[in-house]
Order: structure tokens, then C-alpha cells, then sequence
């Protein structure tokens, strides 16, 4: 695995232009001599000027004056760099009492929260897959009190919460149940001082539809994310290094960015990625639904139709929910609009019993083409895109599954996913934790901490176990697939183990 030495020498280009960035951001005000609440946020990174060396200021500075209503309001700028600030709210408190309260009420046992923090809510702009201009919201955090040294940023994909603008984390009350596992993760890393940016995706409470778990807008997303955070931060709070960490849909996202970091974004220093629990694997058994048309409507059929919304919603010239049923299309999609992921699947299934009354005819018959090979389709695209390739010579890339896990199953993920990887040449570290889905953030948040202290400091990762880690020898594989994997009943059609049910909470 590439050390930290050389990933430094290597992104050297990129320090230097953060460190640009935070001279411009202090030379136009963004930033108060003692680390306070910045009063203007540059939209954008400092860039190098002409053959002279010297800087171009960029565009004019944005006033935090917005309300969250505002910034939830914003609408796209299609004048607006990748990463620039369009709105943001002044800071407000948030005491670690609260921190402390929410995340206990979501199953946080760990050591008590006390650190005070800040929190912007701010829009920024960044590109849908196709490229068309679009916009996110997203949540700063930092401590409240200026830190002893600067802090690494902590970029937080979070794992599914559904595909309505209601299901934002940054609109959701932090006790909603839809919401427990971002308050799992996010909750503990700020309340122990780490500066963390939390975004909410595309379309997903602002103007657009969610394109869920779609690998190219997920990871430009987060990476812009960190871009807008270095630009609000009062000057000196951040060293410009950069961990991304992810749970569930949020951890497919992270493997997305961590493929596409050096290209897209290469002036910032990516120190490590930490995937939890991700939906990475194949999932073209999603085109044996054209099959099973009379099949029961239940979590993997909710998560057909959120993947398949997903996709379309990335093509901005696309009609999202045309892959919904016909007769019941516009109650599915106000369900999809008002009802967050804890007891969509329930309430889905009142309205359209089977897949036929789920998905559309059209779509189902592309699907069965797809299954059989008979067409040309962009789904098969799509379908194949799901697994997003990574850079080999990118940041070191962790993954950790739960031994209980029937939402990213453990056997379907390790061999379909990390031994995928693996067998492509990937260097990725995984370790296994005696958890379900929804407990992932809980049991790894101890070694979590200590990976983000390590990677800041240029030290060794810490160790944790990789015991009832799959075999997968090629004896068990058909073409590099898990033959039991737990995706596939005896006729061929997807099963209700959950290995396709990918980033969705179980009723726990």
C-alpha cells in the first residue's frame, strides 16, 4: 500500500494550492485573525493566475446571511465552479449535551461528548453525471472552541434516508428514524472534536431528483463537498487533509470518490477512505425482475425502484420516474417524494403489491432483454457501472462488513466486492464486526477515531480483525461471482436475503 510519504510528495501540487486558497480566502475576509465564524465565503478556491505567478482573487466573496430555508431553496449556477459556496447560513451553536442526547437515543455507548461545536448549512455547486450544473446541500461542523492544530476534514456520506427532499439529512430532525444511522456516525465525530462536512446529494432537499446510488454523481458530490468546506472554514482550522468516510449508500459513494479524487480533485490530499457496510456489488440480477413480474413487492423491489429512479435522475434529460409503474405512478411518486426510508417498503407495497404494478411495462420488458442479451440497452450500462473502479494508486481504501449483515451481506459484499478488488489488484483492507447493517457505525467508531488520528499524523492505520472473512476461492466462483452469495433463489430470481437490498435499513 503506497505510504503516506509518498502520497504527500505526490500531492504536493495540491497543497500548495490549498494553501493559495486559504491566503485568498484570508485576503478577501473569509476568515477572522482568532478562527472565528467567517464573515464572507469565497465561492471558490483560489486559482493561479498568469505566467507571473500571481493569484486570481476569483469570483466575489458570498455573505453567510441566508436562512436554511434559503440556502434548501437554492437553484443551480450554471456560471458556479465545481465547488463554490452559493449560500450560507451564519454559524450556529451546538452543544455537546445535545450531541451527547441524540446519540444516545440512536444506541451510542461510547465515551461521553463534549466538545461544543458550530454549524453552517450551506449550497454548493456540482455537476450532475452528465455534467449538467447542479447543486447540494451540506452541513460544516467544527469545533467550537479553535483547535490546538489544524483539523483534517472529515467528508460524511451518509447512508440512505430515501429519495424525497423531506428525507435530507440536514432537513430531518436528528431523532427520526430514517435518520439514525447518519446521527450514528456524525454525531460522535463532532462531538469529539473533528471537523466534519456532511452533504446530502444531489436532488435530495434541493431542486432535482436524488440520484441514488448513482457512482459518478455520489463521488463528485462528496469531493466538492470538501471543497466548499475548505472555503467557508475560518482560516487556519483545517490542515487540508481530507478522510472520506461512509455508511451504506454513503459507503458505496465513498469508493466512487476514491476512483475519481485524483482526477476530478487533485488539489485535495486524500489520506484514506473508510467504506462501512457499502452495496458494492453486482447487482445485474436486478434484470431477472422482467421475470418475476408477479413477485411481491418488498425490500429488494423498493430497492429496484430507487436504484432504477436513481439512474435516470443523474441524466437531467431523463424523466426519473418513468420506470414507475403506469396505473399507480403518481401515488408512487408522491410516496417517493414524502416518505423517508423507515417504513417506505410497507407502505410501497399498500400501493403496488407486485413488481408489475411497481415498475413500468417498458421498463420491465427492457430489463428481461437485458437478462437475456437480446437488446442494445443503456441499462446494461448502468447495471454494469454499479461496481465503480477504483484508483490503484489512489488513497488506501478500507472496507468493514457486519457479521449479521442481511443488507450489504457479508458473503455477497466480501467475495462480489473486496475480493473483487482484490483480484483487480486492489490493495483494500477489510475487517469483520459482530453487527447488523444498522450497527456498523456504532462498533467501528472506536476504530475510527483512531484511523483518522493516524492518517492525520503520517502513522500506521490501526488493526482490526478480518476472522469470518468469506472464502472465496475460485472453486465457489462462476466467473468471478459468488455462486452463493445469497443474491439468487432455485428459479433464478433474486431472494429476500438482502444482498440485493443494498443501503436499506432492515426493521431494526
Amino acid at each position: 500500500m503506497e505510504s503516506a510519504e509518498s502520497r504527500s510528495a505526490r500531492r504536493g501540487d495540491g497543497m500548495r494550492w490549498i494553501a493559495l486558497t486559504l491566503v485568498t480566502a484570508l485576503a478577501v475576509g473569509c476568515g477572522d485573525d482568532d478562527g472565528g465564524a467567517p464573515e464572507d465565503a469565497g465561492t471558490t478556491d483560489a486559482a493561479m493566475g498568469d505566467a507571473g505567478g500571481e493569484l486570481d482573487a476569483g469570483p466575489a466573496p458570498v455573505t453567510c446571511d441566508a436562512t436554511e430555508d434559503d440556502v434548501l431553496a437554492s437553484t443551480a449556477d450554471a456560471e458556479a465552479e465545481a465547488g463554490a459556496v452559493l449560500l450560507c447560513t451564519p454559524p450556529s451553536d451546538l452543544a455537546a449535551t445535545s450531541l451527547q442526547e441524540d446519540a444516545a437515543f440512536h444506541g451510542y455507548e461510547g465515551p461521553t461528548l463534549e466538545v461544543d461545536a458550530r454549524r453552517w448549512v450551506f449550497s454548493f455547486a456540482t455537476p450532475r453525471a452528465d455534467g449538467d450544473p447542479a447543486l447540494s446541500s451540506a452541513r460544516l461542523f467544527l469545533p467550537a472552541a479553535e483547535p490546538e492544530a489544524p483539523l483534517p476534514l472529515v467528508v460524511l456520506a451518509h447512508p440512505t434516508t430515501g429519495l424525497g427532499d423531506v428525507c435530507a439529512p440536514t432537513r430531518m430532525d436528528a431523532r427520526d428514524p430514517s435518520n439514525q444511522d447518519t446521527a450514528r456516525l456524525l454525531n460522535p465525530l463532532v462531538g469529539t472534536g473533528h471537523a466534519v462536512v456532511a452533504p446530502d446529494y444531489i436532488g435530495l432537499g434541493t431542486e432535482g431528483v436524488h440520484g441514488f446510488l448513482n457512482p459518478e454523481e455520489t463521488a463528485t458530490t462528496l469531493l466538492d463537498a470538501a471543497r466548499a468546506a475548505f472555503a467557508l472554514a475560518p482560516e487556519g482550522t483545517l490542515s487540508g487533509q481530507v478522510v472520506l468516510v461512509g455508511h451504506s449508500q454513503g459507503a458505496h459513494a465513498a469508493l466512487a470518490a476514491q476512483g475519481v479524487a485524483a482526477t476530478y480533485a487533485p488539489e485535495l490530499e486524500l489520506l484514506g477512505v473508510a467504506s462501512l457496510a457499502p452495496p458494492y456489488f453486482d447487482v445485474r440480477p436486478l434484470s431477472q425482475l422482467g421475470l418475476a413480474r408477479t413477485r411481491a413487492v418488498g425490500r429488494i423491489e423498493n430497492f429496484a425502484a430507487m436504484w432504477s429512479v436513481g439512474q435516470l435522475a443523474a441524466e437531467t434529460d431523463a424523466n426519473a420516474y418513468d420506470v414507475l409503474g403506469g396505473d399507480e405512478r403518481e401515488a408512487l411518486v408522491e410516496l417517493y417524494d414524502t416518505q423517508c426510508i423507515d417504513g417506505l417498503a410497507e407502505a410501497l407495497a399498500e400501493i403496488a403489491p407486485r413488481v408489475e404494478d411497481l415498475l413500468s411495462r417498458g421498463y420491465l420488458s427492457e430489463l428481461t432483454c437485458v437478462n437475456f442479451g437480446t437488446c442494445e440497452s443503456p441499462w446494461s450500462e448502468r447495471l454494469d457501472g454499479h461496481r465503480a473502479p477504483l484508483d490503484p494508486e489512489g488513497a488506501p481504501v478500507w472496507i468493514h462488513l457486519g457479521t449479521m449483515d442481511d443488507t450489504a451481506p457479508l458473503e455477497g459484499v466480501g467475495c462480489e466486492g473486496v475480493d473483487f478488488l482484490r483480484g483487480m489488484g486492489h490493495e483494500v483492507e477489510s475487517c469483520v464486526f459482530e453487527a447488523t447493517h444498522n450497527e456498523i457505525p456504532l462498533v467501528t467508531m472506536d476504530w475510527l477515531q483512531g484511523w483518522i488520528a493516524a492518517l492525520a499524523a503520517g502513522e500506521d492505520a490501526p488493526t482490526c480483525s478480518s476472522e469470518g472473512f468469506p472464502s472465496c476461492g475460485m472453486d465457489e466462483m462462476d466467473g468471478g461471482v459468488p455462486d452463493d452469495a445469497g443474491v439468487m433463489d432455485d428459479a433464478g430470481v433474486m431472494d429476500d436475503a438482502g444482498a440485493m437490498d443494498a443501503g436499506v435499513p432492515d426493521a431494526g
